[in-house]
């Protein structure tokens, strides 16, 4: 149990404690480290003391030991003779009705209620008592102690409020240097993706570069099927053409017709080896394929063959083409006649 043995100690230690207590408890506490009287009517006291009207009966005088009744309102009006007090101000009058013997007969009863602060006087002025006069002393002094106590405690207070501050800015500080940092990582990280960006970019234009430059090569490739057909035709060869088989399937030549009817060009031709015959299609969305003729010797060359002889029931864009004054069965057809034919040679 915590000890102290004055009103100093007392004080400080509430302030190191920050222990905020109402002005009645502080009140008793100073009457017992100091003065030692009895106030133990002042919880009912406050309570009484606390309206702000002529509320208090006259027999409060009497319990309080003020004065006696014996002489009835006699005495009551002396009093307030005494201290000078005005109606209606510091205590109001009121006329009671009461049965005055056993035979029934009735009378008024003069009833008195003093304002609180007419009662504190009375009891200030007693001659009859003294301790109240001490109790209000007591109270006076009392008011500085509990004055300086609060000041105190709200400077304890104000000094602790401002550390506390002190420290949340520390916090806020931190967490701004995070944020800060945290910034700094997300600028670099863009300029790092923006970095990235610009190379796909890049590689995307020299992707399109190259796939310009595979198509010129292309076309070279089919004007130089063409040459050698002509070049074939004019040395008169006449070779027996046929495709050796092979043990990997995915080396032989294919010559695909592939048929989308929502397309510009409804017709499309693959030429070359399994795997790149599988690559295009996967490409060729859309599209289903209406004819395959396997193991070609030379696609190319199968293909110019048909530009050549049905050129004027065809028309042509690199490996697409529609149909001119031909059906579909009669190209298909076609293209078995010259595959077929493809040994003939004119001597």
């Amino acid at each position: 149990m915590v000890q102290y043995t004055t009103i100093q100690e007392y004080i400080n230690y509430l302030i190191e404690n920050q222990i905020n207590i109402s002005v009645i408890d502080f009140v008793k506490e100073i009457n017992k480290l100091k003065y030692n009287i009895d106030i133990s009517f002042i919880d009912e006291f406050i309570e009484l003391v606390s309206k702000d009207d002529c509320c208090i009966h006259h027999n409060m005088l009497e319990k309080y030991g003020i004065l006696t009744l014996k002489k009835g309102s006699t005495d009551i009006k002396r009093i307030l003779e005494q201290n000078e007090f005005e109606e209606n101000d510091d205590f109001k009058l009121r006329n009671v009705a009461e049965f005055k013997n056993s035979n029934g007969g009735r009378g008024n009863k003069n009833e008195y209620f003093l304002h609180p602060r007419s009662f504190k006087i009375c009891l200030m002025r007693s001659l009859k008592t003294r301790k109240y006069a001490k109790y209000y002393l007591l109270l006076e002094e009392c008011i500085k102690y509990f004055n300086d106590y609060q000041i105190e405690l709200n400077k304890k207070y104000i000094i602790k409020l401002k550390e506390k501050n002190k420290e949340n800015k520390i916090v806020i500080k931190e967490k701004d240097d995070k944020i800060d940092k945290l910034e700094k990582l997300m600028i670099k990280a863009n300029i790092k993706l923006d970095k990235v960006l610009d190379k796909l970019d890049e590689t995307t234009n020299m992707l399109e570069d190259s796939k310009e430059e595979l198509e010129l090569t292309n076309e070279k490739l089919d004007n130089t099927d063409k040459t050698l057909i002509q070049v074939a035709k004019k040395l008169d060869i006449a070779v027996e053409d046929r495709v050796i088989k092979t043990k990997k399937s995915t080396t032989l030549e294919y010559f695909i017709i592939m048929k989308n009817n929502t397309m510009e060009y409804k017709y499309y031709i693959i030429r070359g080896q399994k795997r790149y015959i599988n690559k295009k299609k996967e490409q060729l969305e859309g599209f289903t394929q209406i004819k395959i003729l396997e193991c070609v010797p030379n696609a190319a060359i199968l293909w110019n063959l048909m530009k050549e002889k049905i050129k004027n029931k065809i028309d042509c864009c690199g490996n697409k083409l529609n149909l001119i004054n031909i059906n579909e069965s009669e190209f298909l057809s076609k293209v078995n006649e010259i595959y077929n034919n493809r040994k003939e040679v004119n001597l």
